[in-house]
């Protein structure tokens, strides 16, 4: 897979307290409609399967086989506003999408970060788990 041709989205790796309340499969549902999600965060639901419910909609929204486990999880991130419906019911919408994906890192935490991934990435080459990724390579040749 090329990484550089295709789209991507932040997934976070803290954990919030209401995403704990969500459970596991809570969370992971969120997940999977961030990555269905516009650019907008906006989930187009097709209209046939609206109609027999939500559920269903979101479930093919998300290519989820599982129409039963959506049904189960998803009252629980529409409870908390995660996710909200259009009025209309065409598409469901991931309320903080725009914030989360297009959000600055402040400088101190990018450093931190930045440093982290050095160190973590040094140690995987170094145990011999991955090869070198060119950005790290380059960075070791210039200082």
């Amino acid at each position: 897979m090329d990484f550089s041709q295709n789209p991507h989205v932040r997934i976070y790796t803290t954990v919030t307290p209401t995403a704990k309340l969500w459970g596991f499969y809570g969370r992971v549902l969120m997940e999977q409609l961030v990555k269905a999600a516009d650019r907008a965060g906006v989930i187009p639901l097709v209209p046939e399967l609206r109609e027999r419910d939500l559920s269903n909609a979101v479930a093919f929204a998300i290519e989820c086989p599982d129409v039963e486990w959506v049904t189960e999880h998803l009252p629980k991130l529409l409870a908390d506003e995660a996710v909200v419906e259009s009025d209309d019911g065409a598409v469901l919408v991931v309320t903080k999408y725009h914030e989360a994906q297009y959000s600055n890192v402040e400088k101190s935490l990018s450093n931190k970060l930045s440093e982290s991934k050095r160190k973590d990435t040094q140690a995987a080459v170094e145990a011999g788990y991955i090869e070198a990724p060119e950005w790290y390579t380059e960075r070791e040749e210039t200082g």
